[in-house]
């Protein structure tokens, strides 16, 4: 059964996957790979709040 894919923001100063910083998108990398991007500061799981 295929993993199914969760929303991640970029938040760090560089591209993760192509996806620039400030940007949301849906990968299904493992969850060890979410979490190690997660802690170095670069994703963080979830669509970006809205401002407003």
């Amino acid at each position: 059964m295929p993993k199914k894919k969760q929303e991640y923001t970029v938040v760090g100063n560089h591209a993760v996957f192509g996806n620039e910083p400030g940007s949301t998108f849906s990968s299904d990398m493992s969850d060890e790979d979410a979490q190690r991007l997660i802690d170095g500061g670069h994703l963080a799981g979830g669509k970006r709040p809205q401002e407003g």
